[in-house]
Order: structure tokens, then C-alpha cells, then sequence
């Protein structure tokens, strides 16, 4: 009578404290990227105003809003050649020192053509800084702790809207200037770097002698076909909500009747609704599975979405409610997605992998500011935009298409 082998122990799926301590530092870098990212949203009507903006159209505003996450794309390409050759520390500190110039480069502009330029040399190493931290969590990130992990990192998008663009938006009411929130994002980034260069580890494990030229590694990571599949539902991912987002205050000011003045206070709302909403998506990810919880939350941000670009002129505090409930949507359903993408990288290339993805995501970033340009046209401050309930039901077929790719992206072989 054979005698059953012992059943293994249960993976651990508590964050030790030398991964949290890891994961903040991470966090704190990403927010830095986030938060002047998510900036421009909320200078929508300051930037396209002649007093104390750049007298911007709708379509200069949404080019300059677009080409940040195209110059992401372009150079996370670029550097899915090289970023397994290099320690993650040093890349992630380069880039970010990079970020920071081109930030203050923004609030210096002067016209469209230089604050274009400006925001194209920030995306240029904004996309190279949050591919760096993806691939230092996925390297130092056992799969069993991934979801908390990237319910962590993830969460720096609800704490820029908590703090950073609450903050930010004070600093313009009380300005009336454009400028200084750029300038404040790249003073407390700096401070973010120097923790970044001081207390991140150097990490070279990943380095190999063994990689082909190039072409070769760009080419094996996109040739696989269950990676092109993944990169095809992170691109539908990022135009569901990027067609809608940088015209969202704007709207709500303009069609909703919410006041410029209390748009601090609606983005703090909305960033202290989305923290709870990651943390869940998290937690729930963990326990019951990344897929399930992928499509509740694509469910859910259909649903946001058509109420969200549909809003009438209501009472402030409806516009409130909607507006946080989309935000918290919208950035819940982060932590599945990119769990789902994680999870199907081939091992091997894992670190040029998760800089194509992250490319392709913030090449969706750009295409849905240019397809919400298609179809919304001109508007002055002082009319109510139109045609955005076009740019919801465009970008509910993005989500919904986000949902049937899921079925095809199969999780890697390990080992």
C-alpha cells in the first residue's frame, strides 16, 4: 500500500516588510509619473484659456494631453532592447531625473509648440520610469503575492488623486496660473528621487550574457503569439478609459454645472474612494482569482462609463457621486489587467516583456485623446462640450473588447 506524499505547505501571501518597504519606494516613484500624467485633466480649461494659460483649442489641449503617452510607447520600445542588460536601479533613477526636467520644462512653456515639446520629453521618460518599476516587482515579486504587490503599486494612482492633483488644483485656483502645479510636481519629485537613489537596492541578477542582438529580443517577446494577444487587450484596456478621462472635468464643469473652485475637492473625492476600490481588487485577486474579478470590474466600468459622458446639468453632489464612482471603477480594474499581463509573460524575457506591454498601454493613453479630438469638436469655455456621449458608447466597445481578448491570454509556462 503506497503511503500519499505530503501536501506542500501553503504558499505565503503575506507581504514580508522588506517587500513593502520596496513597494512604497516604488509607489513613491510611480506617483510622481502619475501625477503629472493625470495633471493636464484638471488644467483642461486653464491651459485653453488665454489669462493666465496657453490659449490652447480643444485640439491643441488634446494633442498635448495625447503625446505623452505616444513618446511612452515609442521609448518603452526603445528600451525593451536594453532593460534586462542594466541594473533597475540605475534605470529607474536616470529616468525619473528626466521626467523631473521635462516637468519643469512644461510649466515653462510659453506657447503650444513648447509645451507640446515639454510634454513629449516627459513621456519619453515617463514610460521608461514606470517600466522600470514594473519590472523590479516583477523580478523581486513572488506570482503568489503579485496581486496585493500590484494593488500597492497601482495605488499610486489613487494617491495622486487623493493628494498630488488636490493639491495641484488649489495651487491653480489660488494662482490662476498654469505653471506652478508643474513646478510643485517636480519639487516633490525631487525628493522622491533622492530617496530612490539613496535606499533602492541594485539589482543585476537578471542580467545575461546569453541575449541575442537587438532585433531578436524585440522580436521574441512580440512573436510569441500569447504575448500579442495580451498586448492587444492592454491596448483595447488603456483606450476604454483614456478616450474618456482628459475631457472629464471639463465636462463636468461646462455640461454638469460643477464650479472650477471645487475641483480640488471633487479630485480628493475621487482619489479617497479609488484607494479602498484597489485595495479590494487586490485582496480579491488573491483569493478568488484574477479573472473573475477582471470581468466584474469591465461589467462595472461599462456601466460608469455610459453614466459618466451621459450626465445632464444635476445637483453638485450627483456629480460627486458619479464622478467617484467612476474613478474608483476605472482604477480597481487596473489590479486584475495588469495581473492578467503579468501573468503571461514568458519568464525568460519578463523584463522586456513588461516594458512592450507597458508601451502598449501608454500608446493607448495616446490614441484615446486623439480619437475623443475625432469626435469632439472645438469648444469654447464658455459652451457646452459636445459629443462626448459618442466618446463613452467608443470607449465601452474598447472595455468590451478588453473582455473577449481575456479569453485568448493564457497564463506562461513557468520555469
Amino acid at each position: 500500500m503506497s503511503i500519499a506524499p505530503p501536501a506542500p505547505p501553503p504558499a505565503e501571501t503575506k507581504l514580508t516588510r522588506r517587500e513593502w518597504g520596496l513597494l512604497l519606494l516604488l509607489a513613491a516613484v510611480n506617483c510622481t509619473e502619475v501625477t503629472d500624467a493625470l495633471l493636464l485633466s484638471p488644467l483642461a480649461k486653464r491651459l485653453q484659456s488665454v489669462e493666465g494659460g496657453l490659449g490652447l483649442s480643444t485640439s491643441e489641449y488634446l494633442y498635448s494631453a495625447g503625446v505623452y503617452g505616444f513618446a511612452a510607447a515609442v521609448c518603452g520600445l526603445l528600451a525593451a532592447v536594453f532593460v534586462d542588460r542594466f541594473c533597475r536601479k540605475r534605470l529607474v533613477v536616470v529616468a525619473l531625473l528626466g521626467l523631473l526636467g521635462a516637468v519643469v520644462a512644461s510649466g515653462l512653456a510659453w506657447n503650444f509648440t513648447s509645451f507640446f515639446a515639454a510634454r513629449l520629453v516627459a513621456g519619453a521618460f515617463g514610460g521608461v520610469t514606470v517600466c522600470g518599476t514594473l519590472a523590479i516587482l516583477g523580478d523581486q515579486i513572488p506570482e503568489q503575492r503579485r496581486g496585493a504587490a500590484l494593488s500597492i503599486l497601482n495605488g499610486s494612482f489613487a494617491v495622486a488623486a487623493v493628494i498630488g492633483l488636490p493639491v495641484c488644483v488649489g495651487v491653480l485656483v489660488l494662482t490662476g496660473w498654469f505653471a506652478p502645479p508643474f513646478f510643485l510636481v517636480a519639487g516633490v519629485g525631487a525628493a522622491v528621487w533622492v530617496l530612490a537613489a539613496w535606499k533602492l537596492p541594485r539589482m543585476t541578477d537578471h542580467c545575461r550574457t546569453d541575449r541575442r542582438n537587438p532585433l531578436a529580443e524585440i522580436a521574441r517577446v512580440v512573436g510569441r503569439p500569447n504575448h500579442v494577444r495580451a498586448f492587444a487587450l492592454m491596448l483595447c484596456s488603456a483606450l476604454g478609459a483614456y478616450t474618456v478621462i482628459p475631457l472629464m472635468a471639463q465636462y463636468m464643469q461646462q455640461n454638469c454645472g460643477v464650479p472650477g473652485e471645487h475641483f480640488p475637492f471633487v479630485f480628493l473625492a475621487m482619489g479617497a474612494c479609488s484607494l479602498p476600490a484597489v485595495v479590494l481588487a487586490g485582496r480579491l485577486s488573491d483569493r478568488v482569482g484574477l479573472r473573475p474579478v477582471f470581468f466584474v470590474a469591465v461589467g462595472l466600468f461599462v456601466v460608469a462609463t455610459l453614466v459618466v459622458t451621459n450626465l445632464p446639468r444635476v445637483d453638485e453632489w450627483v456629480a460627486w457621486v458619479v464622478a467617484c464612482a467612476y474613478m474608483a471603477v476605472a482604477v480597481g480594474r487596473l489590479v486584475p489587467t495588469n495581473g492578467i499581463m503579468l501573468a503571461a509573460a514568458h519568464p525568460p524575457d519578463r523584463g522586456a516583456y513588461t516594458t512592450v506591454y507597458n508601451s502598449v498601454s501608454l500608446l493607448g493613453t495616446s490614441f484615446g485623446p486623439f480619437v475623443a479630438s475625432l469626435i469632439v469638436p472645438n469648444t469654447p469655455e464658455t459652451e457646452p462640450v459636445q459629443n462626448y456621449q459618442a466618446c463613452g458608447l467608443v470607449a465601452c466597445g474598447f472595455a468590451l473588447a478588453a473582455a473577449g481578448l481575456s479569453f485568448v491570454v493564457k497564463p506562461a509556462k513557468q520555469g
